[in-house]
């Protein structure tokens, strides 16, 4: 089996491997595509991603990553911008990534932080509303057993059930009037609603009587209107037979005065036939006369 170098050639520098290979001796041995680089290591700039948002969509992979590794103060020779990938020399990749793991464990510090603050001030507000109540519970207490031998408490205590009492059987009172009062009413909307229910019923039946009415109403319209009908159609065929008829008497008359033009030609010509023949007698019998008059 035998190699076509050339196309070999043609196939390694059309996919960029020899140019891979060029700059992998040359000491950038470790590599990422720009994507990737950009997506792992924005952490180490904050700020950016505070410019852009932390899902923001590049357009320019590769802008963007010249200025991520601008944010990271990077020497220009530790790394090498590739086409599709950005190239890093020994060691520099793995700086990178102690960097970015100490910033990801001082992110969840923070977070860490910040939710047990939230917690705590939550718990401080909730012993807050407990120390309140006991001491409103331990004053009420107090007030209590200061007043708990006065006469005048317990005269006020003794009487204030009757004048619960009293109070409740007004209020009792007042319910039986608003109560009567609602019957009243309920009573009232009873009665308007049977009268609305008779109107409504009366005029339920007129409706039935004027449809009916209505529908007899059409029945003859309709009738009327099959009679006209009929009527129209039958004066239309005695409109056409009377017209036929007429044309038919027009002819019939023209006739009549041809046949009438025709006999008079015929009696004028006989009457002139006539007229020859007793000319020609006429000559015929005067020279025999003449001899017998002498």
């Amino acid at each position: 089996m035998t190699l076509d170098v050339g196309l070999l050639r043609a196939q390694l520098r059309g996919s960029k491997l020899l140019d891979a290979l060029r700059i992998y001796r040359q000491g950038y041995p470790d590599h990422m595509v720009f994507s990737e680089f950009r997506r792992r290591f924005d952490v180490l700039a904050p700020h950016l991603t505070k410019k852009h948002g932390r899902h923001y969509i590049v357009t320019d992979e590769k802008r963007a990553v010249e200025e991520l590794l601008e944010s990271l103060d990077l020497e220009k020779s530790s790394h090498h911008m590739g086409l599709s990938r950005v190239f890093f020399r020994a060691g520099t990749l793995s700086r990178l990534e102690e960097q970015r793991d100490v910033q990801t464990r001082r992110n969840i510090s923070l977070f860490q932080a910040a939710c047990r603050g939230y917690l705590a001030r939550q718990a401080f507000k909730k012993r807050k509303i407990q120390h309140l109540a006991i001491r409103c519970i331990q004053k009420n207490i107090k007030k209590n057993r200061g007043v708990k031998g006065w006469p005048w408490w317990k005269l006020f205590t003794t009487v204030r059930p009757l004048i619960e009492v009293q109070l409740t059987e007004e209020q009792i009172r007042g319910k039986d009037e608003e109560i009567q009062q609602l019957k009243q009413k309920l009573e009232k909307v009873e009665k308007e609603r049977n009268e609305l229910r008779l109107s409504s019923d009366r005029l339920e039946s007129r409706i039935t009587e004027l449809s009916s009415e209505l529908a007899d109403e059409r029945n003859t319209g309709e009738s009327a209107s099959q009679m006209l009908e009929s009527e129209t159609s039958e004066r239309l065929r005695l409109e056409k037979d009377m017209n036929d008829l007429q044309a038919k008497f027009d002819s019939t008359n023209k006739q009549m005065e041809s046949m009438e033009m025709e006999v008079m030609e015929a009696r004028l010509i006989r009457a002139s036939e006539l007229n020859g023949e007793m000319d020609d007698d006429d000559t015929g019998q005067t020279p025999s006369r003449a001899p017998d008059t002498r």
